[in-house]
């Protein structure tokens, strides 16, 4: 005779493997969804002792009370996920129709469904065999019409039944009670009376007495047949659980008694809270292994699989209801980093060893379908029992894939150019020492170019910044494809880039670098309909074996090529030993001289960029940086970049300051007009700050012009300031005396910026560009600006920002809160000289 369990939307992998691993008796049925199985129900087709229903129907728990509504001796299971198991457990745990009677399975123990459904069977046996006997059935407790019977002897067995820990008595249809034992007076807090005679009802407190009542009439309506449940009962204001049982007893004759019954009560409240901890426990361990990061399996002591979390279902690409009781060789695959090899199968290698494995060293995890995982073995322990037998294995792989992807990804960051996509400075200075000991232990050549482009100071003055980093991405692009796979091409900052050409002679370099200054010559960048022309000037040195390392290269490439720049340009120059100094005096003689020679041909000219307001609550003062350029031989604008550092180092920037102050401030009125709220913002040099004749030179250079005080704002360095510091802060408090105010510059990019500024009293913080460029993309950035803008509201000072390249980023800090920004987006330099023209647009 077969026992029918219908199986109720559970997916079709999970119903082909009940179908395979389910010997008779039991027949299986299939019901697809919840609507079907409501349609089996109103119409009495569902004919089943076990229902199996799965989490991927609407409302499980629903349906499971809608079925024990109808039939209460059906049994249900409800499959579901881990993650889902506690949440279900204490749903049905609410229900007092759904707490028996429903029992909760996770997907995970999927191979152990077919034993419990063939061990569910036995339980619906008896009642399925008399109600196909059609055997007739008793009507309730309260429609009885049955005389009591006589009650059974028990005299001796009294001290027998006296001396256990369960309660007992003896009770007819009618409820009197026909005997009792001591252990029962004791166990529900009676007092001890002859209470033989007495009326169940009077007896029993009255929460117990309506279970038993309960029970008794479902024993009777049985047919007679036991009924046992444990009820919950509460006895000087503590809980307890009683366990009880009640069925017939028999007669004389052997047979049942259908008038007289047995009711055990037993104390159970310690098996409970231990059952409770037992489950509080399987619940934490499932919640554990669904939410930790490493891989969890455990095996038996055959090396057989008995489970595994979601990290290794994911790491060996097996669901764990395929991979139990399988063999973890055939479901986990480690190999040796390095040489690809197999590694012996841990769990067995651990029992044999009988003790705890671990390890700190990566390998491979090859999943089922061939994908690479890296991970570490880190543990692989016996689990003892309580005799210290060993019952099963332990095996945690940290999954450390994720982090090794992040790892490689940090690394091609550290080394890469973010602009180009070559790689970094950093990371060609290191390349470049390995050549450096590959020539001294090979005795082998290389060759190191330095190149720096021309003229692409003009394309970032005129076109904009954005122009001129696609340039440098196409120029990039282009020097990449004249070179070969095994050469390396790097750029080092700005417009400069390096190539270190493997085993190379210098004439084969000289060749190369021909070839790229031709081809650049030939390159023309086209930006809103204006075309401009790139030069480049290439320094070479060989790299031999008495090179001493990798930073005495690079410098003699650099002053290999600028070395090139000052004889002309767009040309190669061959870095020689012996013309190290006398170059290097030569080439800064000569930056020092174009400049000398520019003061006294008046090529220098001024240039006003402005600086706007972000927000319109900022009291209304128009302000303009005054920048100054030089125009070189050819009548082309030269950026102070190119000719700044050289005088410098000369410390002649003193002379370049104060023709700049006062240009400005004998122009100032020609430009502005004498009655104005115009200010316009002058830079000064560490050298000038360092002069203590600066403070009297300004101050005489105010009283001879028509420009006031309150009309000029001189902008300082972050790092001119702290090295000057006291001259700083002096000549800040005498010229702010007398009205006028100060600019910090390029704040941020100092390494004390924040520990100097409360010493240094600035009327407004410039943020330094670099942080504002990329701010929009750059989440680093952003945070800088954003910081640096918030310490200086809180010191009371005015933000500027630098670079505002594109009206994102202007957006970006309005949101912010920046007080004024300064860039292309708001407005390029314009000549001083004919700015009285075009600054209305600017007003």
């Amino acid at each position: 005779m077969g026992y029918k369990v219908s199986v109720v939307g559970v997916g079709d992998k999970i119903w082909s493997f009940i179908c395979h691993n389910t010997p008779p008796p039991l027949l299986l049925s299939r019901i697809d969804d919840d609507e079907q199985l409501f349609e089996a129900l109103q119409c009495s087709n569902l004919v089943a002792d076990i229902l199996v229903l799965g989490e991927s129907l609407e409302d499980t728990i629903q349906i499971a009370s809608c079925v024990r509504s109808i039939d209460q001796k059906v049994l249900i299971i409800i499959l579901c996920s881990t993650d889902k198991y506690s949440q279900y457990n204490k749903l049905l745990e609410k229900s007092a129709d759904l707490h028996r009677g429903v029992d909760t399975w996770t997907i995970a123990d999927i191979k152990t469904l077919p034993a419990v459904l063939r061990l569910a069977t036995s339980h619906t046996l008896q009642n399925r065999l008399k109600r196909d006997q059609k055997e007739p059935q008793a009507a309730l407790l309260p429609s009885l019409q049955i005389h009591p019977g006589k009650s059974i002897a028990i005299d001796p067995l009294n001290h027998i039944l006296d001396t256990v820990n369960t309660g007992i008595l003896t009770v007819n249809t009618r409820e009197v009670i026909l005997s009792h034992n001591c252990c029962l007076l004791s166990l529900i807090g009676i007092e001890a009376k002859n209470i033989v005679g007495s009326a169940l009802a009077n007896v029993l407190p009255n929460r117990l007495y309506a279970d038993v009542y309960r029970l008794l009439a479902l024993a009777i309506s049985s047919n007679p047949q036991s009924s046992h449940e444990i009820l919950k009962h509460t006895r000087q204001r503590e809980p307890r659980y009683l366990e009880v049982t009640i069925a017939p007893l028999p007669n004389h004759g052997g047979g049942i008694n259908a008038q007289e019954y047995a009711v055990l009560i037993q104390d159970a409240t310690h098996y409970y809270q231990v059952e409770n901890e037992l489950k509080e426990e399987k619940e934490r361990y499932y919640i554990t292994q669904q939410y930790m990061h490493d891989g969890v399996i455990t095996t038996d002591i055959d090396g057989n699989i008995e489970n595994m979390n979601p990290v290794a279902e994911t790491l060996t690409g097996w669901p764990v209801y395929e991979a139990k009781a399988l063999p973890l060789d055939s479901v986990l695959t480690l190999l040796n980093s390095a040489s690809h090899e197999r590694l012996p199968n841990p769990a067995l290698h651990c029992l044999k060893s009988n003790h705890i494995i671990e390890s700190s060293t990566p390998c491979i995890a090859i999943d089922r379908d061939g994908k690479e995982h890296t991970v570490i073995l880190s543990s692989c322990a016996p689990v003892r029992d309580k005799d210290d037998n060993i019952h099963s294995v332990l095996i945690v792989l940290q999954n450390l894939t994720r982090t090794h992807k992040l790892s490689l990804e940090i690394t091609h960051q550290a080394t890469q150019d973010t602009l180009t996509g070559l790689i970094n400075r950093q990371e060609f200075e290191k390349r470049l020492e390995k050549s450096v000991a590959s020539a001294k232990q090979h005795n082998v050549r290389h060759a190191l170019c330095y190149l720096d482009l021309d003229r692409f100071k003009t394309i970032n003055a005129h076109a904009g910044h954005v122009a001129g980093d696609e340039v440098l991405r196409d120029i990039a692009n282009l020097l990449q494809s004249m070179i070969r796979s095994i050469d390396t091409l790097a750029r080092l900052g700005g417009d400069e880039f390096s190539m270190l050409l493997v085993n190379y002679s210098m004439e084969r370099a000289i060749s190369v670098a021909e070839n790229i200054i031709n081809a650049v010559r030939e390159f023309r960048f086209v930006w809103e309909e204006r075309k401009f022309e790139i030069n480049v000037s290439v320094g070479i040195v060989e790299v031999s074996n008495e090179t001493e390392n990798a930073m005495q290269l690079l410098r003699q490439a650099d002053l290999a090529c600028y070395t090139a720049k000052d004889l002309g340009r767009n040309r190669i120059h061959i870095y020689r030993a012996e013309d190290n100094e006398t170059t290097k005096r030569q080439t800064e003689m000569i930056r020092v001289a174009s400049v000398t020679h520019a003061l006294k041909d008046n090529r220098f000219r001024l240039y006003c960029q402005p600086i706007i307001p972000l927000s319109s609550n900022i009291k209304h003062v128009t302000r303009y940086e005054v920048l100054i350029r030089l125009l070189d031989a050819e009548g082309l604008i030269v950026l102070p970049c190119n000719f700044i550092p050289a005088i410098e180092r000369y410390g002649l920037m003193t002379i370049i300051d104060r023709w700049v102050i006062s240009t400005a401030f004998r122009k100032y009125s020609h430009v502005f007009g004498s009655n104005t709220n115009t200010c316009i913002a002058i830079n000064l040099s560490g050298n000038s700050l360092n002069d203590e004749t600066t403070l009297g030179f300004i101050l005489q250079e105010l009283e001879s012009s028509d420009i006031l005080a309150r009309q000029v704002c001189f902008e300082i360095t972050e790092t001119a300031a702290i090295n000057n510091l006291a001259l700083a802060s002096q000549l800040i408090s005498e010229l702010k005396k007398v009205g006028c105010s100060f600019a910090l510059d390029d704040f941020g990019s100092g390494l004390s910026s924040f520990t100097y500024l409360k010493n240094l009293p600035v009327d407004f913080l410039k943020i330094d560009g670099s942080f504002v460029h990329d701010m929009v993309s750059d989440s680093i950035d952003h945070a800088m600006v954003e910081a640096i803008n918030q310490v200086g509201h809180i010191m009371g000072i005015v933000t500027i920002a630098e670079c505002a390249e594109s009206m994102d980023v202007v957006d970006q800090l309005r949101l912010l809160g920046v007080d004024y920004a300064q860039g292309y987006a708001l407005g390029e330099p314009v000549p001083m000289d004919s700015f009285h023209i075009s600054r209305e647009r600017y007003n």
